[in-house]
């Protein structure tokens, strides 16, 4: 039953772990597998102290994302339609991105492993960064600013976008790893830590 849980609660990180890739809030499905590891042992088995940093690294780091796209375009002189735009369709360009070299990392486990990786996370970056530029662009062009102002505005939004989803995946690959150095242990029944479940 031990190797059950441990196999779900893996689960349960790598969906975090790409959910985070395709712009989704992957840390928050980390934060909730603890929890439910967690409860399920009377919190003998993920301690409460990790799921309060958990929480507020999740939190945390899904705020600082927003404000992050929201920034840049600020920063390149877009407006408040501008940035809308850039966090919704850097969203949507994230997870076309995740899609579309999903199919690609899949071809690309032939060449390697750790080609299919870098292929998958590529992505949803790329995918999240040209999403954020176009609906910062789109946004400031139906405010009636001129092209050259939108597309610099855009500029900021694919910036910001790329840099807060590159933020987001290594936070969340951070959370994956303690969590799993510190529950798993546990369900195994290693060391000083809880019982699993039964």
């Amino acid at each position: 039953m031990e190797i059950l849980w441990v196999v779900l609660f893996c689960i349960g990180l790598l969906a975090g772990l790409i959910a985070t890739a395709f712009g989704l809030p992957g840390t928050f499905v980390v934060l909730v597998s603890v929890l439910i590891v967690s409860i399920s042992t009377g919190f003998a088995v993920g301690p409460v102290w990790l799921l309060v940093v958990l929480a507020l690294l999740a939190v945390g780091t899904e705020v600082a994302d927003a404000a992050l796209s929201a920034w840049a375009v600020k920063r390149f002189e877009g407006s408040g339609r501008g940035q809308v735009g850039a966090v919704f369709l850097g969203l949507v360009g994230a997870m076309l991105g995740g899609t579309v070299t999903s199919v690609l990392a899949a071809m690309g486990i032939v060449v390697g492993p750790v080609v299919a990786v870098l292929i998958f996370i590529i992505g949803p970056i790329v995918g999240g960064g040209l999403g954020g530029f176009a609906g910062a662009m789109l946004g400031e062009m139906t405010h009636g600013r001129p092209r050259d102002e939108a597309i610099r505005a855009g500029w900021g939004a694919f910036w910001g976008r790329t840099v807060g989803t590159l933020i987001k995946i290594i936070v969340c690959t951070i959370m994956a790893g303690i969590s799993a150095w510190i529950v798993i242990p546990g369900l195994l029944g290693i060391g000083e830590a809880g019982a699993a479940p039964s």
